[in-house]
C-alpha cells in the first residue's frame, strides 16, 4: 500500500462487489493465442478509463470509445460484461457494473427506469461499442440524480442488487417433489458416481453446513475439485428444471420413484 502511495484504509468487506468466475478471469488469452497488442490495449483503455472518470472532455471519450472498441475487437477474453465489471473496478463511480445481478435488477425489476432499461437491453442485445455504453452510463447516473431511490451511487446500487440477489438464493425452492427428487439422484447422468460423493462429503458435517475449502480441507482434495462438480451438479439440475413443468417427465418420475421404495 505505501509503495503504491495508496492512502485508504484496508477495505473490510466486499459486499456488492460484481466477481468474475475464477476460470475465466483472465482479461486475455495466454499464449500461444495472445497477440501483441490485447494487453496495451488493455492499459490503453485503464488509462482512458481514469481520464474520462476525472474529465468530459469530448476528446478524452473519443480516445475511450477508441480504446474500448479496440479492445472489443481485437479480445476475445474481454467480453462486454467483464469489461463493464472491470471499468467499474477502476471507477466505481463512473462506469455501471453489467453484471448478472445488477442487469436483473436493471431489467426484470426495472430498479431504475425504463429508459435505462431499453438502452441496457439494446446495449446487450446488439453487443455496440464504447459510446453506446457511456450512454448507458450517463442514464444510468441521470436516474440515480433524478429519482428518490434507496441508492445514490453505482456502489451503492450494485450493493442492493447484491442484496436483493443474496436474499433471492435463499429464498429459492426448485419446487421439486420428493418422488422427483428420488428420481433424479437416481438418474446417473444427473447425480454422476462424483456428484455423489460429493454430497456424502457434504453430509459429514453438521447440517450439511461447510464450505468448498473446509470439505477439501478434510476429505484431501483441491478446493476447486468441488467447485467444479457442484457448479456442474447444478446446471445438469437446472436443465432439469427447465422441465418441470412436463406431464410426461413428473409422471416417469413417480415410476422411478416406486421402482426406488418397491411399491
Amino acid at each position: 500500500m505505501n509503495q503504491l502511495h495508496v492512502n485508504a484504509p484496508v477495505p473490510s468487506e466486499f459486499d456488492g462487489v460484481p466477481l468474475v468466475n475464477s476460470f475465466t478471469a483472465a482479461f486475455y488469452p495466454f499464449a500461444p493465442d495472445q497477440t501483441p497488442n490485447q494487453i496495451e490495449d488493455l492499459w490503453s483503455l485503464f488509462l482512458s478509463a481514469l481520464d474520462l472518470a476525472d474529465n468530459q472532455d469530448t476528446a478524452i471519450t473519443e480516445d475511450f470509445v477508441k480504446a474500448f472498441n479496440r479492445v472489443k475487437a481485437g479480445n476475445p477474453q474481454a467480453t462486454t460484461v467483464k469489461l463493464t465489471m472491470g471499468l467499474f473496478w477502476v471507477r466505481p463511480l463512473r462506469f455501471l457494473s453489467l453484471d448478472q445481478n445488477n442487469r436483473a435488477n436493471i431489467v426484470e425489476k426495472r430498479a431504475l427506469n425504463e429508459q435505462v432499461r431499453q438502452t441496457v437491453q439494446l446495449f446487450l442485445k446488439t453487443d455496440t461499442d464504447g459510446q453506446h455504453y457511456l450512454q448507458v452510463c450517463d442514464e444510468a447516473l441521470k436516474a440515480l440524480r433524478e429519482n428518490d431511490l434507496a441508492f445514490q451511487t453505482f456502489p451503492e446500487f450494485s450493493e442492493y442488487s447484491w442484496e436483493l440477489a443474496k436474499s433471492s438464493i435463499k429464498d429459492y425452492d426448485p419446487q421439486f417433489s420428493n418422488e422427483e427428487w428420488d428420481a433424479l439422484i437416481a438418474d446417473p447422468k444427473i447425480f454422476t458416481p462424483e456428484a455423489l460423493e460429493i454430497m456424502n462429503d457434504w453430509q459429514q458435517f453438521d447440517n450439511a453446513a461447510a464450505t468448498c475449502t473446509q470439505v477439501a480441507a478434510r476429505f484431501g482434495r483441491k478446493k476447486n475439485y468441488y467447485l467444479t462438480q457442484t457448479v456442474s451438479l447444478a446446471q445438469r439440475i437446472a436443465d432439469v428444471k427447465k422441465r418441470h413443468d412436463s406431464a410426461e417427465w413428473s409422471k416417469g418420475c413417480k415410476v422411478v420413484a416406486n421402482c426406488l421404495h418397491g411399491v
